[in-house]
């Protein structure tokens, strides 16, 4: 989600999940009952609440903690940003109005007094980042919810109720807006529908022959993983007992591990080179090359979860996924006639996570749910063809952008 909202993690990403969570979050998705299940949407993140009569949005966490910025701070801080400025600006102008309709009591009841942030999505049809949405929307999202204190902390709560209590109140928001083009929603929350089993089963097979290699059941989890197969290679350099315990785990990266003070601390001198060595190259190929096959599982997974799903922002969703597709292409002929060698390495690593222009099948960036308390994403396609289309449309550090405007022909 981006801004103050942060990273919001793939089942993938979190090691500490067991094997049989894995499991239950696929079956779960297979059988379309995911909890909480919305659309993840492709615009711009705020946090805001609402205090002694006005509104107040941040973009980070450090911006929650010093109160927020008013209509002037936003203006401030998005100054010279073209259509980034004019969308954030109009947004909290309609968010204002918005959120002055409630009464008293909502006010204070939802916002505990300017303590309490919700997180919101803004969809500007006028510039849209990768998916085109029909209206200018803001859109309220479940997750995340923060809770600051006294002395400017913050820190994030499971309680929905304010987000369901804005929702009971959308008719009532939406009649105080005047700006036109512009509206307010709540989650866009999604029926998925069961799923062909095959997909489930093909993603089952693949996660038994991991854990089969690994030696790892279903109660184990990801970080067990790295450990049995991270173990040979921390074994093979031939430390004492106690420097290879301590860098399996900083190895690991279990939460609480050994940092590289208290690893030197268990090292004689003369290895530290060695250890700092693995260590780095534990960080960069060898856990990179082990998670690789859990990520590419969920990923393909998700790709088929989320095929052909509507998005509740866009009226044509086929003609979407179409033009998708076309830009997509159009990205990818164009980065293989520069030939820039970076941009090329960069377009086979993300085709290999796409597989194929036509897994991109849905007009939305994804799905947010939650599963035991936490919320998780799945975004399938739309994760790799981003990264191919932003490559093309604006580069990265030392390639260039490639998209300079001109007519490439037929798509």
């Amino acid at each position: 989600m981006g801004g103050a909202a942060g990273h919001l993690q793939h089942p993938y990403e979190d090691l500490s999940l067991t094997f049989g969570e894995l499991k239950e979050v696929l079956s779960l998705a297979a059988d379309g009952k995911l909890e909480g299940a919305s659309e993840k949407l492709d615009g711009m993140n705020l946090v805001f609440t609402w205090v002694d009569g006005e509104l107040k949005v941040a973009r980070s966490i450090g911006e929650v903690r010093s109160g927020g910025l008013d209509a002037a701070g936003l203006a401030k801080r998005f100054f010279g940003r073209g259509n980034v400025e004019v969308a954030f600006n109009e947004a909290f102008a309609v968010l204002r109005q918005a959120l002055s309709a409630l009464s008293d009591k909502d006010q204070r009841w939802i916002f505990k007094r300017g303590h309490r942030w919700f997180s919101m999505e803004v969809l500007y049809a006028a510039d849209p980042n990768t998916i085109a949405y029909d209206s200018n929307s803001i859109v309220f999202h479940s997750w995340p919810i923060y809770q600051t204190i006294g002395n400017g902390d913050s820190y994030p709560v499971d309680d929905r109720s304010g987000v369901e209590r804005l929702v009971q109140r959308l008719d009532r928001m939406r009649r105080a807006i005047t700006l036109p083009g512009w509206q307010v929603h709540g989650p866009a929350l999604l029926r998925m529908k069961p799923m062909s089993g095959d997909a489930l089963v093909r993603a089952y097979d693949q996660l038994n022959g991991l854990m089969t290699m690994a030696r790892v059941y279903d109660e184990n989890n990801v970080y067990d993983y790295l450990r049995n197969l991270l173990a040979p290679h921390v074994n093979a350099l031939g430390l004492p007992e106690v420097t290879t315990k301590v860098v399996l785990e900083r190895c690991v990266g279990r939460p609480g591990c050994p940092n590289v003070n208290t690893v030197k601390s268990n090292t004689p001198k003369e290895l530290h080179q060695v250890i700092q060595a693995f260590i780095r190259n534990s960080d960069e190929k060898l856990k990179p090359r082990y998670l690789a096959p859990i990520e590419d599982t969920i990923r393909s997974f998700a790709i088929e979860a989320l095929r052909g799903l509507p998005s509740s922002f866009i009226a044509d969703n086929d003609e979407e996924v179409k033009r998708l597709r076309g830009q997509l292409r159009r990205a990818i002929r164009t980065i293989e006639k520069v030939g820039v060698p970076a941009a090329l390495d960069i377009l086979d690593v993300e085709m290999a996570r796409l597989g194929h222009v036509d897994n991109l099948a849905a007009a939305m960036e994804g799905i947010v749910f939650f599963y035991k308390g936490r919320a998780y994403k799945f975004t399938g396609a739309f994760a790799p063809a981003h990264q191919i289309m932003a490559l093309f449309k604006y580069g990265r550090k030392n390639i260039p952008k490639m998209d300079l405007g001109e007519d490439h022909g037929s798509l």
